[in-house]
């Protein structure tokens, strides 16, 4: 039997239990099992991250010293769920490394781990793994930047973030869409509309492109900024551009529109929404309710407290006030009485 190639199409079914069970049979037989055979069934464990793990320990057991390509395979097993598992294996391989004396760890394996750390938001974890790559010898290339900027989502560590971004441009890297996707997420708790501003400009020059992603992120730190006029235009030409944007972005242009005493503005921008079937929460509602009570809209008030019961939204103390006055003006008192009795 040829056991190499039945255990390669195992590994490209991803049949983790076909692979190892051709293995078992090679043991059975006493047919040496060299390691590319190895490291082709580990390509069979990638979403089984248990048996990656197990088979590594197996071989180390049979005296046969993993390489590259088998923690390489073993880290993505674990990329998806076990980052610590990930950051272990590597720590494992500079073990290997110093006892063998030999050459295992490369920017790809590390960049796996990175990846780890990113789909987890571990900001503190890719750094470390940063330092430690550097530390070894290896220089972080584009993609290791971009998996570590991308764990600095939701960080509130943006000034760290921000030093990663500004290391990776000394260095000669070339920032790309993705890359300046990243950095301005990270930016997104910081209030520093400025930098982000500069940010969109270098994009622009570099002729990248804009996509939804970024856009989102810019205006959510335009309204942390309370740059409410700014933010606005940035909403609007993501309109013109062709984009629907996120729930976030029509809180944050809704909101604004109160804050800049805009309310028909923002009343459109609730309809827009709808159009393009966002579903909005009680903060945007309550945006919404706040337009119609500056512009004493009681038939669209009125359509607002009507959808956020339907769809069992929150409704607060600010929802019934900005409902109530924008009655102010209405025949139907019964509507202003039955909110006042809610």
């Amino acid at each position: 039997r040829d056991y190499h190639r039945l255990i390669a199409r195992y590994a490209n079914e991803k049949d983790a239990a076909g692979a190892l069970a051709v293995l078992d049979e090679m043991s059975s037989k006493n047919v040496s099992i060299p390691l590319v055979v190895y490291n082709t069934a580990m390509a069979a464990c990638v979403k089984h991250w248990q048996i990656a793990v197990e088979l590594l320990g197996t071989l180390e057991a049979r005296s046969v010293s993993p390489d590259t390509t088998t923690y390489l395979r073993t880290i993505q097993a674990c990329e998806k769920t076990h980052w610590q598992m990930a950051i272990g294996l590597i720590q494992r391989a500079k073990r290997q490394q110093q006892n063998q004396g030999s050459e295992i760890l490369n920017v790809a394996v590390y960049d796996v781990a990175l990846r780890a750390c990113k789909r987890t938001l571990q900001a503190k974890a890719a750094e470390s793994l940063m330092i430690d790559m550097k530390d070894s010898g290896l220089e972080p290339g584009l993609e290791s930047y971009l998996h570590t900027l991308g764990a600095f989502k939701r960080s509130f560590d943006w000034e760290r973030a921000l030093g990663l971004f500004l290391e990776l441009k000394a260095k000669q890297l070339r920032p790309d869409q993705k890359t300046y996707a990243a950095i301005i997420r990270a930016m997104e708790p910081s209030r520093q509309w400025e930098i982000v501003n500069g940010l969109l400009a270098e994009i622009e020059s570099n002729g990248l492109l804009v996509d939804k992603s970024i856009w989102d992120s810019a205006i959510a730190v335009l309204h942390a900024g309370k740059q409410w006029p700014k933010a606005l235009d940035l909403y609007e030409t993501m309109l013109k551009a062709g984009d629907v944007p996120a729930l976030g972005s029509y809180n944050a242009a809704i909101h604004g529109c109160v804050r800049a005493n805009d309310w028909e503005r923002g009343i459109d921008f609730f309809s827009h929404m709808l159009d393009n079937k966002v579903m909005p929460d009680s903060s945007t509602c309550n945006g919404v309710l706040a337009c119609c009570d500056q512009g004493a809209c009681e038939s669209q008030a009125w359509k607002v407290v009507k959808f956020m019961r339907k769809h069992e939204l929150s409704m607060g103390r600010l929802t019934y006030v900005h409902a109530i006055t924008s009655l102010r003006n209405s025949v139907n008192w019964e509507r202003a009485w039955s909110l006042i009795g809610e």
